[in-house]
């Protein structure tokens, strides 16, 4: 057996074993989550420097109209990616990821961007508006990407409880 027949035969989907794939990103993701917590604590403390950053020079430390609605703004993206994270945490206690390797990689994936985005926002003082960017791509996504394996979970699961009642 040639070379390109052996790697034919072991990347055919039957002999990859998803169970070991996921076993190695679940760790990673659940790491990834805690590093994207840790840097969203720190842009919670430093959170009023976002909201002055694209703000012109002669208004810096002024609180006018345009600085309040981008801290509030920047305060509601900070809950809503708090949220989302939690929420990731549940699902990754769930081991959803377990049943999609692929689905879980990718996950991975974008919460490594998310960290590097995150870190590069709080090192180079990004304006806060990019936040809710940042919290769309790389953290809203990965849970909905976790919603909609659990309920494919689901479903599959009340499939298999029809068809067990069929054959009864």
């Amino acid at each position: 057996m040639c070379i390109r027949d052996r790697i034919k035969s072991l990347l055919r989907a039957d002999n990859i074993n998803m169970y070991a794939v996921a076993s190695n990103f679940m760790p990673a993701k659940f790491i990834l989550c805690i590093f994207q917590f840790i840097l969203l604590v720190f842009l919670t403390i430093t959170y009023k420097t976002y909201a002055f950053s694209s703000l012109q020079p002669e208004f810096h430390g002024q609180e006018n109209d345009d600085y309040k609605s981008r801290r509030t703004s920047i305060i509601v993206a900070l809950v809503f990616y708090y949220v989302t994270l939690t929420l990731e945490f549940a699902t990754s206690f769930m081991s959803i990821g377990v049943y999609f390797g692929f689905v879980l990689g990718f996950q991975v994936m974008l919460h490594a961007f998310g960290c590097i985005c995150t870190a590069l926002m709080l090192e180079r003082e990004w304006d806060g508006r990019y936040l809710w960017g940042i919290w769309a791509a790389f953290s809203l996504f990965p849970l909905l990407l976790d919603i909609i394996c659990f309920l494919i979970l689901n479903s599959r699961k009340e499939r298999v409880k029809e068809e067990s009642k069929r054959s009864n």
